[in-house]
């Protein structure tokens, strides 16, 4: 098993994080299970330290599937219909849209989980960290 490398490669600001897990580094941010982060906290967690955050519209699933089951369990769908976005998708689909969100430093995510899935790509398999969140109802 290889050290996860975020998308950014094995030189990257992820391993930089004091820590020698994707749970301890997360810890290091701030980013721990059960507790409610600010999306521009999370937003900035994923443009500084390349970890993917998804962000889930529906609690059943949020807390009873695994990431690697929704990615596959999903994938034929577009991304507007799945019951998650990933963050920067999230931003993308408010603007589209034209919704208005309030300041994103007022609307917080629950964390569900943190972790690394596994991703193949050209130079084989790696392990690529991320953070599970909730929004709540209504916001």
């Amino acid at each position: 098993m290889t050290e996860p490398t975020g998308n950014k490669g094995t030189l990257n600001p992820y391993s930089r994080i004091a820590g020698n897990s994707v749970g301890e580094r997360c810890k290091t941010l701030g980013v721990i299970p059960g507790e409610m982060v600010p999306l521009s906290r999370l937003k900035t967690i994923h443009e500084q330290y390349g970890i993917a955050v998804y962000l889930f519209f529906d609690e059943r699933i949020a807390r009873s599937s695994t990431m690697q089951d929704d990615i596959i369990d999903f994938s034929a769908l577009p991304p507007k219909a799945r019951p998650y976005l990933e963050i920067e998708q999230f931003y993308r689909v408010i603007e589209e849209e034209g919704l208005i969100l309030l300041e994103d430093d007022m609307v917080s995510a629950e964390i569900i989980a943190v972790g690394k899935m596994e991703c193949a790509s050209c130079a084989g398999v790696r392990y690529d960290p991320y953070i599970r969140a909730l929004l709540p109802p209504n916001e």
